[in-house]
C-alpha cells in the first residue's frame, strides 16, 4: 500500500452549516457539492469530504457515540477493482479488522472498508471510469523492477522493463471458460506450443474449488484456480500471467483474489508448490516455506 491518503471525510450533522464555514467562512472553493456531501481539493492528490451522518452511517457503520466508528474515515483510491482487493488483502494479512468487504457501491465505485488499531475506518475504492473528479486523486504509478510475480519465467535483465502506468484490469471468479482462449495464454506465458488445446473447462469444472481470469479491454490476461479436498484444504494451480503485464501486480492480485474466494468457502489451508525464483513472490503474498513430501509416479 502506497503511503499516501487520497480523501479525509468527516460525517457532519449539516452539510450546508458546514459548508458555509469552509466555503464562506474560510473562503475554500468547493470542487464539488451535493445536498449531501461537499468536497474541496485540499492537495494535488487529495479531498476533503464532508458527508452528511445519515449517509455515513449507511455505508460505513453507527459513529461512535459511545462504542460506533470515529465520525470520519481516510481513503486509500486506486485504479481498479483488483488493486481494492489486493489491498484489503494486505491490510488483513497485517491484522487489520474488515469492517465491509468490497463490493459495487451505490455512488458507482468500488470499495471495502478496514479499521486501524484505533478504530479509523480506512476505505480502499476505484472511482467509476467516468468520474473524472475522485479518478484524479490516484497518481501516476511508476515502474515496479525486478519484482517477479508470475509463475511464467522472469524475463532476462536485457529485455523489455515492465510498462509503467495502471493495469485497468477486471478480475473474475468463475467466469465461463474458453479452452482455446486459456491455452493460447498459457502458451504466451510459459512459451509452449501455440496448436495445443487443453480441456480446460471440464477440468475445471470437475475438479476445481473456483478460479479467477484477469480480462482487460475483454481479453484473457491471467489466471489461476484452487483444486480442494472437500474440506479443510485447497490447492493454489497454473497461475499464468500474459508475457507484456508480468511484474506490474497483476499475479498477486490473481492469488489475492482466489485467496479470498478460497477462504470465503470455508478452507483452513492454501497450498502451493513452487520453483525457488519464485520463493519472493509467494512469500510476498502471504505463504510461509514448508516442509513437504513429494512421490513421482511416472
Amino acid at each position: 500500500m502506497d503511503q499516501r491518503i487520497s480523501l479525509v471525510t468527516l460525517a457532519v450533522a449539516d452539510v450546508a452549516v458546514a459548508r458555509r464555514f469552509y466555503a464562506d467562512g474560510l473562503g475554500w472553493t468547493p470542487e464539488f457539492e451535493n445536498p449531501s456531501v461537499v468536497m474541496f481539493q485540499v492537495g494535488e492528490f487529495v479531498l476533503l469530504s464532508l458527508w452528511a451522518e445519515s449517509e455515513f452511517e449507511a455505508e460505513v457503520g453507527p459513529i461512535r457515540r459511545g462504542d460506533g466508528a470515529p465520525p470520519m474515515t481516510l481513503a486509500h483510491n486506486v485504479s481498479s477493482q483488483a488493486e481494492v482487493d489486493g489491498v484489503l488483502e494486505a491490510a488483513r494479512r497485517a491484522g487489520a479488522p474488515m469492517v465491509t468487504s468490497a463490493r459495487a457501491r451505490a455512488w458507482g465505485g468500488y470499495s471495502g472498508y478496514f479499521a486501524d488499531p484505533d478504530g479509523f475506518r480506512w476505505e480502499v475504492a476505484c472511482a467509476p471510469a467516468d468520474d473524472e473528479i475522485v479518478g484524479s486523486l490516484v497518481p501516476p504509478a511508476a515502474p515496479e523492477i525486478g519484482r517477479e510475480d508470475s509463475s511464467a519465467p522472469a524475463e532476462p535483465a536485457a529485455g523489455p522493463a515492465p510498462v509503467p502506468g495502471p493495469l485497468a484490469v477486471e478480475l473474475t471468479l468463475a467466469f465461463p471458460v474458453d479452452d482455446a482462449e486459456l491455452s493460447a495464454l498459457h502458451a504466451r506465458a510459459f512459451s509452449n506450443p501455440a496448436s495445443d488445446i487443453t480441456p480446460w473447462r471440464e477440468r475445471l469444472e470437475r475438479h476445481s474449488l473456483t478460479w479467477v481470469g484477469a480480462f482487460q479491454h475483454g481479453r484473457l490476461v491471467g489466471f489461476v484456480h484452487a483444486v480442494w479436498d472437500g474440506a479443510a484444504h485447497a490447492f493454489l494451480l497454473d497461475l499464468a500471467v500474459d508475457p507484456d503485464l508480468q511484474r506490474r501486480g497483476l499475479g498477486t492480485a490473481l492469488v489475492t483474489r482466489l485467496t479470498a474466494a478460497v477462504r470465503e468457502a470455508g478452507c483452513t489451508w492454501l497450498h502451493v508448490d513452487y520453483e525457488e525464483h519464485l520463493d519472493s513472490f509467494y512469500r510476498s503474498c502471504g505463504f510461509s516455506p514448508t516442509a513437504a513430501g513429494l512421490i513421482k509416479l511416472r
